[in-house]
């Protein structure tokens, strides 16, 4: 299994050509209130290509991988026997050949922000527009749109719906 290193609280990220906007890291606890606060758009989301590092033991924190993984904002550490392989996302550019090597296809799912489930490429998900990017699965995305009253009633187990009564 993986674990995600993030920046501290937020970073900027561009994402397959979208604006630069603020994400949530998938590491930072994610206050439901702010998650209902945002407007969703349903997606799938492709998997990306990546650049590959291997970072041996006691080299974490090698200057290049600090500054590359600074400038996209996420890595994904991978634990091998000698130290880790490290992927970043690809974004275009140049990049250190000798260093790195590109994936394609590697940033092969998404965490959902809010339960951390595993997002698959191309599986419907929902992310924020606006300035803060969160991505949600559909579970957490119908449990962050229902309103007090709706979530109330599911707490207490009526019907989301009342029937009709004929006067």
């Amino acid at each position: 299994m993986a674990w995600i290193e993030d920046s501290p609280k937020a970073f900027c990220s561009e994402r397959a050509g979208v604006e630069r906007r603020i994400r949530l890291t998938a590491t930072a606890p994610v206050d439901d209130k702010l998650l209902r606060r945002l407007r969703y758009q349903p997606t799938r989301l492709p998997a990306l290509d990546a650049l590959e590092v291997h970072v041996p033991i006691g080299m974490e924190a090698d200057p290049e991988l600090r500054e590359s993984v600074a400038t996209l904002g996420l890595s994904r550490w991978y634990p091998v026997e000698d130290g880790h392989r490290v992927l970043v996302p690809y974004q275009g550019g140049d990049f250190n050949e000798r260093r790195f090597t590109l994936r394609k296809g590697a940033w092969d799912h998404e965490h959902c922000k809010r339960c951390g489930e595993t997002i698959q490429p191309m599986t419907l998900c929902f992310v924020s527009t606006g300035d803060w990017e969160a991505i949600l699965c559909e579970k957490c995305h119908e449990f962050v749109s229902a309103t007090f009253v709706q979530r109330l009633l599911r707490k207490v187990g009526l019907p989301l719906i009342l029937p009709r009564t004929t006067r």
